[in-house]
């Protein structure tokens, strides 16, 4: 250093001093940044808690296993009652006359005509068969002894009676004396109860022995069970036909011809994963889904696949376990 003079000498050392102090002070902070978990921000070291780190608050619902049920209201058409039509027996009779008309309400048991049988034949008939019953038989053959009761209720008049309650639907109006044998019918009943409608569709979705809840506009719902396996038809469009009771749908004009309303549910996916559907999200790219997974405070981005969608519950196929917790956004 003979170049410099005395006072320049005291400066330059001092400026070298400086910046050895200055190159040992970052090389020690930068250490320690590296040995310990600091955060450097602008030039200042600030020490690391997570007790202190901010938790943001999420509105979080649980992935659940359950059936994912459809809710549905059909339209359904009563078409016809079931209906018992009622013969003249074999052998034929005399028609006393209808003690009811079409349009009128019976019960069951009620008479609705009687036929009566010319008497000598029949009583020759009775005594034949009490010969071969107590002689030939011994006073024992069921089979015989039922053909006695025939003859005996057939000599008494023969009562022709209602098989359950409903309406006379139809009442032949042949004159008294009127000789019968076998056909045509001569009242036709329909079971109020009981009554045929049909459906488009979903009622593929009925059994047998489900009961529904039907409501006609004007009307207050009530319950029918299914009694029958429904019937299906058709190619393109389907319809299904179904048994109802009870219904006494008959009862006063104002049901005749009336759309009905089926409140109809089930399940199109039973024990299955199920999230509310504005948790799932799509991101628009090949319309993946996705949702917010939330986990110790904070949310994780989770693509998930889908299923069913019902109303506003989303079936989920893969993607999350039950029990986990998922954010709303």
């Amino acid at each position: 250093m003979r170049f410099l003079s005395g006072h320049k000498k005291t400066c330059f050392i001092y400026i070298v001093l400086l910046l050895s102090l200055s190159a040992c002070s970052s090389a020690s902070a930068f250490n320690r940044a590296l040995d310990s978990d600091a955060l450097y921000n602008e030039g200042i070291l600030i020490p690391f808690n997570p007790a202190e780190a901010v938790t943001l608050s999420y509105e979080t619902v649980t992935v659940l296993r359950d059936d994912l049920i459809r809710q549905m209201n059909i339209a359904a058409t009563p078409f016809y009652p079931f209906q018992s039509h009622l013969y003249f027996p074999h052998g034929g009779g005399y028609f006393s006359g209808a003690f009811v008309n079409a349009g009128q309400r019976v019960q069951e048991g009620d008479v609705l005509a009687i036929l009566t049988f010319p008497p000598e034949l029949l009583e020759i008939e009775r005594l034949q068969l009490i010969y071969q019953i107590e002689y030939i038989y011994n006073g024992k053959n069921e089979v015989l002894e039922q053909q006695l009761a025939m003859v005996e209720n057939k000599l008494a008049g023969l009562k022709i009676v209602a098989p359950f309650d409903g309406l006379v639907t139809f009442a032949h109006n042949a004159a008294p004396g009127t000789f019968f044998s076998g056909v045509p019918p001569i009242f036709a009943i329909a079971n109020e109860s009981t009554v045929l409608f049909f459906a488009d569709a979903s009622p593929l979705h009925i059994r047998f022995g489900d009961v529904l809840t039907l409501q006609v506009i004007g009307g207050d719902p009530f319950e029918a069970r299914v009694i029958n396996d429904p019937i299906v038809s058709g190619n393109h469009y389907t319809q299904a036909r179904f048994w109802l009771a009870p219904c006494d749908l008959f009862i006063g004009t104002s049901a005749h011809g009336a759309n009905f309303y089926i409140d109809l549910s089930y399940a199109i996916a039973e024990n299955t994963l199920v999230l509310p559907q504005r948790a799932v999200q799509s991101d628009g790219v090949g319309m993946r889904h996705f949702v917010q997974l939330y986990e110790n405070g904070h949310t994780t981005k989770r693509y998930v696949i889908i299923g069913a969608v019902e109303g506003s519950t989303a079936q989920i196929l893969s993607g999350l376990d039950e029990g986990q917790k998922v954010a709303l956004p």
